[in-house]
């Protein structure tokens, strides 16, 4: 689950809000760093300054490798008035072009092992149509794939038309899904629904979040 995905590969990780999509992003980015490769990292929920900080919090420095093999493109701080002046700022969320031409920079900065993590998809869809969401989705994937690497984009489940998220199933080569169950104790879950090409195990495996970042639990 550490990112041994294929290159020139689209991933979808689903599941609903607060399961852990973002903490999985964040030991992704610090895999692929630490193992040579370089991030853009494209936010769209919360500022590039919190991600650090949230990393931080579980031993991640990102700090470390921005610059030099981690860019942020960053979709969310034009919300607060602000302006992230280390990477690229999003000016206007419902100019999807936009935000090609600041990945496409981004980008052509790094080494040509190159790691996309989207996170997240959803907010696109409240400037603009699921029409002109899906489009973008698709000609971005399609892109990465051809020029720049792999990508991760999460999804919030939930909250879109179910005909939205099977289409953004469609044009990805692989599922990861996550779900919590109530109780005494919040359980989460995670399974790799599907990779292409790619024989995997497809049962759920519990996970906790820790303040070392994500943890499988061990299986019984």
């Amino acid at each position: 689950m550490k990112g041994n995905f294929p290159e020139k590969y689209a991933i979808l990780l689903l599941g609903p809000p607060g399961v852990g999509k973002f903490e999985y992003c964040l030991d992704l980015t610090w895999h692929y760093l630490t193992s040579g490769e370089s991030v853009i990292y494209i936010t769209t929920e919360r500022g590039p300054d919190e991600v650090k900080e949230r990393a931080r919090a579980i031993g991640l420095d990102l700090e470390a490798y921005e610059g030099r093999s981690l860019i942020f493109v960053d979709g969310y701080s034009w919300s607060v008035g602000k302006k992230y002046a280390a990477g690229y700022s999003i000016e206007n969320p419902s100019n999807l072009n936009e935000i090609n031409i600041k990945i496409k920079k981004a980008v052509d900065q790094l080494s040509p092992r190159r790691r996309l993590i989207f996170d997240s998809l959803s907010p696109l869809f409240l400037h603009n149509s699921a029409d002109a969401v899906t489009k973008f989705f698709q000609v971005l994937t399609s892109r990465t794939k051809t020029e720049y690497g792999s990508i991760l984009c999460t999804l919030q489940e939930g909250v879109h038309d179910p005909r939205i998220v099977n289409t953004l199933v469609y044009l990805v080569d692989g599922l990861i899904e996550m779900e919590y169950e109530e109780g005494k104790k919040l359980m989460r879950k995670l399974r790799i629904h599907h990779l292409r090409g790619v024989q995997v195990d497809q049962s759920w495996i519990k996970f906790d979040i820790t303040d070392k970042g994500i943890r499988i639990r061990n299986k019984p």
